[in-house]
């Protein structure tokens, strides 16, 4: 018989990785994943973004998000009033609102846009895995948001964003889980 890990401790082993990098290391490690997302951007011509603002203790990317180029279109995730995330247009100085767990969001009347139209969705995790497995927060809003793109390719292209300690063995994944193309770290691309 094959034990799962237990989610829950998976979470916490994480979570005490990246509250445990001094000051200086993640600042440096969020400088170094916003070089390298912006070298791929720049490659690969990505024009529709959806990132994130942090929260906690998470990779932050706000300043890469808030330096992009005008004509790049940008999107953050919302928890709509059904409890359905979805994305919604949004710019620096763009009016926020607390969602789900008070985490920013942008207001209620900003334009939504369809996930399956954005180029990139740099998501946030807790934990990830060689195989580019997410572990979340436990609530299943990516999960449900990115269900489309199970079996089906690009785009969007599902991007994690973490320090490289948040790095974990083989996790647990159910089949409505939907990996990620890649993860970005201050060690690179995997």
């Amino acid at each position: 018989m094959t034990i799962r890990p237990d989610k829950s401790a998976l979470r916490r082993q994480a979570r005490a990785g990246r509250l445990g990098l001094a000051a200086p290391d993640r600042a440096a490690a969020q400088r170094r994943v916003a070089e390298l997302l912006e070298q791929r951007r720049r490659a690969q011509g990505w024009r529709r973004i959806a990132g994130y603002l942090a929260v906690r203790s998470e990779l932050d990317l706000a300043a890469w998000l808030e330096a992009l180029p005008a004509d790049v279109e940008l999107a953050l995730p919302a928890i709509a009033a059904d409890g359905q995330l979805r994305f919604r247009a949004w710019r620096a100085g763009d009016a926020l609102e607390p969602g789900a767990g008070a985490i920013p969001q942008p207001a209620a009347g900003a334009a939504e846009v369809a996930a399956g139209e954005l180029d990139v969705i740099i998501l946030p995790l807790v934990g990830f895995d060689a195989a580019r497995y997410r572990l979340g927060s436990g609530a299943g809003h990516y999960d449900r948001a990115l269900a489309f793109r199970a079996g089906r390719p690009p785009p969007p292209l599902l991007v994690g964003a973490a320090f490289a300690c948040q790095r974990l063995p083989p996790l647990p994944h159910d089949p409505w889980d939907v990996p990620m193309d890649a993860v970005v770290t201050e060690a690179g691309w995997s």
